[in-house]
């Protein structure tokens, strides 16, 4: 995952859509592995930028590798009605394929779950010694 923020970071460093403070400060932060910082960055850029794809899909990814998938998809609702307020059909097939996607992964409990399930004894138990109690009938 971070692979792909940072091919997309190049890009953007390439192409340098707005050329803004905030594109610089988001791109300086996702290269210093601050994911945090620029997550901020990348929402404010989004709040100016609304209709900046880049900077969606950067912040989507960000969100979730940090764990914020709710926020990840309010970002991707927020684009959807936009998308569907302008008219821009392909606009919205892309955000709802990436909100199926986000919706279609299980939580990251469930992969936590399935290892300590894996890691259980998988030697057969023999109950033989074992004696069943014994029942009086009256």
């Amino acid at each position: 995952m971070f692979r792909k923020l940072l091919a997309i970071l190049l890009v953007c460093v390439i192409t340098n859509a707005y050329g803004s403070d905030l594109q610089t400060a988001a791109e300086d932060a996702l290269m210093k592995g601050d994911l945090e910082l620029a997550l901020e960055s990348y929402m404010e850029l989004l709040e100016e930028f609304p209709d900046d794809q880049e900077s969606l899909e950067i912040a989507v990814m960000l969100a979730e590798e940090l764990g914020i998938v709710e926020l990840a998809l309010q970002l991707l609702i927020v684009d959807v009605e936009r998308a569907v307020e302008l008219k821009e059909i392909d606009r919205t097939q892309s955000s709802l394929r990436l909100i199926a996607q986000i919706n279609n992964q299980l939580p990251a409990w469930v992969d936590q779950k399935l290892a300590v399930a894996s890691a259980v004894n998988k030697d057969p138990v023999s109950y033989t010694h074992l004696t069943l109690p014994t029942i009086y009938s009256v």
